[in-house]
């Protein structure tokens, strides 16, 4: 009997320090994340308070406060669409078990933010969204869910298909996986036709510093189907877009950029084009960590869309940056079209790319081909291969395909060796 009370106070004991430590735990993480990442979001013109509402051995409230403030919209070139800061507040209420929390989030808008007229015309729209701790594990996991529904647009209903989204990661944000899918949109209007199938993302990613991360992504998006009243069509089976970065010297980072499409069908020019098993496979190098928080952010920081741009250049080009087409090959209405090489760059700074002294410092080696087939499916780009030819700067292959290799080094232009300009 003795022995089962001593289990039962020790059972009793440790589950009461399990919950203790995990609000401990979720209470020191969040000090310290807003604490860490403050001026990152301040620079994104964000600002982020959190405040405790109720709080009881089992269970806990909080909300926080997310304040998007006038920098936030010019940074997105939004000036006018709020003219002032709002809050969004998120009210988070949790339920607490030994070494584990699980929560539950409502979210408020302005009642202004979106106007009435916007609101009546929404129909069938809910959420749910909530995420849960473990301390032993030190994982964060979150989910959001939407619901279908339609946005009535004077008798033309744009439909808008269930989301779902979740995320792993550790209590520090250093770690980070998403995964979000959802079945995409469909419009029908007078003027336009727009659908969307469905449309997946997962990302690996690695914080790299601030709110920067570094890892793996990809979104594919299924069926796309864009259209107008004047005939202009866009059509794709599949698109996937995936990227890899990493570090592979001391401030020396790459990004690997894929993508693939098994068909596309534009028509909107002289005659309608098809692309076919599209395979896209590019390599950038040489980029500091900087230049990667350059890229990856849309803050301007009160400085001009021209000085922001003019900044990033100057980061991206103190590392003789590059890049490797490993391959971009695609048939053109059934004719193969191939690109591979490489293009380097000695030190540069965005005043060489204004004056053209960019192109003294650039080496190149980049090697292309046309299919022999292009006279009856791209008739219109004969007559400017078979000039080039006769001029030496493509060659017909033994299957008749027409080659080119072009380079740039030591400030001279070439094509298939027939010097093309001299900087």
């Amino acid at each position: 009997m003795k022995k089962g009370i001593v289990v039962i106070a020790g059972a009793s004991a440790l589950a009461a320090f399990g919950m203790w430590f995990t609000q401990h735990s979720y209470q020191t993480a969040v000090a310290d994340a807003l604490e860490r990442n403050a001026d990152s979001y301040q620079d994104l013109g964000i600002d982020i308070q959190k405040s405790d509402l109720a709080s009881s051995f089992v269970s806990l409230e909080d909300v926080y406060t997310v304040t998007l403030t006038e920098q936030f919209f010019e940074d997105l070139d939004l000036p006018d669409l709020y003219g002032e800061s709002f809050d969004v507040t998120i009210n988070n209420v949790c339920s607490v078990y030994p070494f584990y929390m699980s929560c539950h989030n409502e979210i408020s808008l302005p009642d202004d933010v979106i106007p009435e007229d916007i609101v009546e015309k929404i129909n069938g729209f809910s959420y749910d969204t909530g995420w849960s701790f473990s301390p032993l594990t030190n994982s964060v996991s979150s989910y959001v869910n939407t619901s279908k529904f339609t946005l009535d647009n004077e008798g033309d209903p744009v439909k808008f298909e269930a989301l779902t989204m979740t995320s792993n990661s550790d209590l520090a944000f250093e770690q980070l996986t998403i995964d979000l899918n959802w079945g995409g949109m469909a419009v029908s209007e007078s003027y336009s036709n727009m659908s969307i199938g469905n449309l997946s993302l997962n990302a690996d990613m690695t914080l790299l510093s601030g709110i920067t991360y570094i890892g793996t992504s990809s979104v594919t998006v299924d069926d796309i189907q864009l259209g107008s009243v004047n005939g202009e069509s866009f059509s794709a089976d599949t698109i996937t877009v995936s990227s890899a970065s990493s570090e592979y010297e001391t401030d020396k980072y790459d990004v690997q950029y894929y993508v693939n499409s098994p068909a596309m069908a534009i028509n909107g020019g002289l005659m309608p084009v098809e692309l076919t098993e599209l395979s896209m496979d590019i390599r950038l190098f040489g980029l500091s960590e900087k230049a990667l928080e350059m890229m990856n952010s849309f803050q301007n920081n009160g400085a001009s869309e021209q000085e922001v741009l003019t900044n990033m250049l100057n980061e991206m080009g103190k590392n003789e940056p590059g890049f490797v087409i490993n391959d971009f090959s695609t048939s053109v209405n059934g004719v193969p079209v191939s690109l591979n090489g490489e293009i380097t760059f000695d030190s540069f700074t965005a005043n060489d790319i204004d004056t053209g002294e960019i192109a003294a410092k650039s080496n190149a080696q980049v090697n292309a081909s046309v299919g022999k087939d292009v006279a009856s499916a791209l008739p219109q780009l004969v007559p400017i291969l078979e000039q080039y030819t006769q001029m030496g700067m493509a060659t017909k292959d033994s299957e008749g395909n027409y080659t080119t290799e072009i380079t740039i080094k030591d400030r001279t232009l070439s094509a298939n060796g027939t010097v093309l300009q001299q900087f």
